[in-house]
């Protein structure tokens, strides 16, 4: 039996006591970023990964804070991330199938003052191979740049957040961290660790090229990460993610790079940023001085009544400096709006509560206030809110939950109404409408004033979302529900294997039961080494050192399924495993729930326990086989619509590697099962890389064909690239031996 891989990450964590950290003093200091899976962040021992927008102190002496978590929805990340004015704008991407690239889906940003959250545009519509590595806020030029490839092709681009659109500056070499020092000069450091400028011609453009100033020692980046400068002190911000550090791979540490003197470069880590974590786009507030006042505290504001061209801003006056020392005398307070001084406050007090309103608001819309402390040596970190004044548009409708008929030909949908303006602007409630439109365009209703509508037009299974419009005479905000699968039962047998996941995700009911974002995935080729074969699976990894810290409680709920009155039917489940604590192997523990609902709540009936088999491979041919495991189904009455739920409950450390290659429900004792591909004509081996497929061993005949039975190639020679077939499950055929690839 091959060992799994994932074991070889074991002990890289324990090293952690054996490094000396040198922190920075955090005073009144934080900085922010997009974190991306973080185990600090466990929630009663049944989440263990968090992910979102977050803070961190600046010396790293706390955990950090979750601001905007989107731990509800495991798939969505992040590939890069800038700050302007203190909104953090984040890259989102989607990544919900085992082998294609992630989804491109939204630019949001999220406000740090009032915690609202904008979709500022779909970045990559096309979901052309365009990805971006890091972004940077330049305050010189008021643009925000980016560091992307497209096809293998970096480049220096500008995002435009009208658009949501990353318009190419120039071709570069440079790949990697991104970052804006106060004069505008871009700085990167590379996947080789080396601190790079970027090179400008006579007219200031940007050129592509770039000049070497300092080499990390860091080598070896392993995924998208982010640095910025700090702008009150000139310091650069590196939170690095590297195969060569000390303490192993799977963490980040922020590493303080002083540039102060470029003959003589230093570097001093401050700690670790989360566990198991990957942060983008880092922001560091700033003041103009390290003595100058901290940020004023417990910012609000507040839009004039009924609509008038009003606002009033409150807020505590700082006690301490920026830098957590004394704060001295303060001079007053700067009041901005939209970046222009407005008024001037004299002689204010440290800790002193203060109130003002703007009543010179031009026209409706909104605006961003800033209030900065001023002493002896300089202005203070702002203070930033930003209101909406005038009449607003609702906002988005919230807690978006469905009640399905026990036929689950029906939905009753519920929300709570707005209770706000989107932009935290005048807002009348009585005024709102609602719009529920289905995915597949339906409009189910419109102009309701109540917060329920019930659906019940299916022509065909499968999964339903809704997207609910708050509507008034100034706009209109949107909310989208989950995905309920709905409509008509199957007719059995209902056999289903994994080729098409789309499909199988479209009647079946996923679910990651533990909340630890380790769950199920389909035709990975993780299998090969395992198991030596390149079958199509649902499959089930676990690794005991990247975040898993419950039992697996994994679910695949069955669509709803046609049961006839007095037949005996039941369920198969096709599988194999390797599993152990590395000195014995151990069944995978697959129990079997009858309920009448395709939703976890709805399993209330166990019909029993399957033990997939963990097996020794056939040395002859160096694979595993599967086995079947069935579980008689209740007999019914009467004729009756009902839902098989297979739930994954192996311990921790006794769980390993799962395959299920095919599951049958169907009457009893008919299931012929997934045929397996011949083996006994050749010797031949194969290895897959990538789109890179090398054969081992003499072959005197070999071709490539899709699941149509259609030959799409023809085999030639020991190393074929395959970049050119569509992702998908194909069939090799070596001299009548046949191997399944998932591309």
């Amino acid at each position: 039996m091959k060992k799994p891989i994932y074991y070889s990450f074991l002990g890289a964590t324990l090293l952690l006591s054996s490094l000396t950290m040198t922190a920075a003093a955090p005073g009144n200091r934080v900085f922010y970023g997009f974190n991306i899976g973080s185990a600090e962040w466990a929630d009663g021992g049944s989440k263990t990964y968090d992910c979102g927008f977050v803070s961190y102190p600046f010396d790293l002496s706390e955990n950090g804070t979750v601001l905007k978590s989107y731990l509800d929805s495991p798939s969505t990340g992040a590939y890069a991330g800038a700050a302007k004015d203190g909104i953090l704008y984040a890259v989102l991407y989607d990544y919900t199938t085992s082998t294609e690239q992630p989804t491109a889906t939204n630019i949001v940003g999220y406000n740090i003052y009032n915690g609202t959250l904008e979709i500022v545009g779909q970045w990559n519509p096309e979901q052309t191979g365009f990805k971006p590595q890091d972004m940077t806020y330049d305050p010189v030029s008021d643009k925000i740049y980016a560091l992307g490839y497209d096809s293998g092709f970096g480049g220096l681009y500008e995002l435009d957040l009208n658009t949501a659109k990353f318009n190419l500056i120039c071709e570069t070499a440079a790949g990697g961290t991104l970052a804006a020092d106060i004069t505008g000069k871009l700085w990167t450091i590379d996947s080789s660790g080396v601190l790079y400028t970027f090179n400008t011609n006579e007219n200031g453009e940007f050129t592509g090229r770039t000049s070497k100033v300092f080499d990390t020692g860091l080598s070896g980046m392993l995924q998208n990460q982010t640095m910025e400068f700090d702008y009150t002190t000139g310091k650069l911000y590196w939170a690095s993610s590297t195969a060569s550090h000390p303490l192993g791979s799977e963490n980040v540490y922020l590493q303080e790079i002083d540039l102060t003197d470029l003959e003589n470069i230093t570097m001093t880590q401050v700690g670790r940023v989360g566990i198991m974590s990957r942060l983008v786009g880092m922001y560091i507030p700033s003041a103009e001085n390290i003595d100058a006042p901290a940020a004023p505290t417990n910012i609000t504001s507040a839009p004039g009544a009924n609509g008038a061209l009003e606002a009033t801003i409150s807020w505590v006056n700082p006690t301490t400096a920026f830098g957590g020392g004394e704060i001295g005398n303060l001079y007053g307070a700067v009041i901005k709006r939209d970046g222009v001084q407005v008024d001037y406050i004299s002689a204010t007090e440290p800790g002193k509560a203060m109130t003002w309103t703007d009543k010179t608001v031009p026209e409706r819309g909104n605006y961003r206030y800033e209030i900065q402390l001023v002493n002896g040596k300089g202005n203070g970190a702002k203070g930033i809110a930003y209101q909406f004044v005038g009449y607003d548009k609702p906002a988005a409708v919230a807690h978006i939950s469905g009640t399905v008929a026990e036929n689950m030909k029906s939905i009753t949908l519920t929300w709570e109404a707005p209770t706000t303006g989107a932009q935290l602007g005048s807002f009348d409630a009585a005024s709102t409408r609602y719009k529920v439109t289905r995915n597949d365009g339906t409009v189910i209703a419109e102009d309701l004033t109540e917060c329920t509508v019930t659906d019940n037009k299916f022509v065909r299974l499968m999964g339903y979302t809704y997207t609910i419009s708050s509507i008034n005479e100034n706009g209109e905000s949107v909310a989208d529900s989950p995905t309920f699968i709905l409509g008509p039962a199957v007719e059995l047998p209902l056999e289903q294997t994994f080729e098409n996941e789309a499909q199988m995700r479209n009647r079946w009911t996923i679910l990651d039961g533990n909340n630890d974002t380790f769950t199920w995935m389909f035709y990975t080729n993780l299998g090969h080494s395992v198991f030596g074969d390149y079958e199509v699976c649902a499959e089930y990894i676990v690794s005991p050192t990247l975040g898993n810290s419950d039992d697996a409680d994994e679910w695949l709920i069955s669509p709803p399924l046609a049961l006839e009155a007095g037949e005996e039917y039941e369920v198969t489940v096709s599988g194999r495993s390797y599993s152990g604590n590395q000195t014995s192997l151990m069944d995978e523990i697959v129990d079997i729930y009858f309920g009448n609902q395709n939703s976890r709540a709805a399993m209330t009936q166990k019909l029993g326990t399957m033990n997939i088999s963990a097996n020794e491979t056939d040395k002859s041919t160096g694979t595993m086989a599967f086995k079947r495991s069935s579980v008689a189904l209740p007999v019914m009455d009467e004729d009756a619509t009902r839902c098989v739920g297979i739930n994954l409950v192996s311990p921790l450390m006794t769980s390993g590697f799962l395959q299920i290659n095919g599951i049958y429900i169907g009457k009893k004792g008919e299931y012929s099962g997934v045929a397996d591909v011949a083996v006994e004509a050749s010797d031949a081996q194969i290895s897959l890389s990538g789109r890179t497929l090398t054969i081992y061993g003499e072959f005197n005949q070999a071709a490539l064909y899709n699941l149509q039975g259609m030959r799409v190639a023809t085999v030639n020679s020991a190393v074929v690239d395959l970049s050119g077939l569509a992702g998908g499950v194909y069939i090799l055929n070596i001299d009548g031996k046949s191997f399944k690839l998932a591309l």
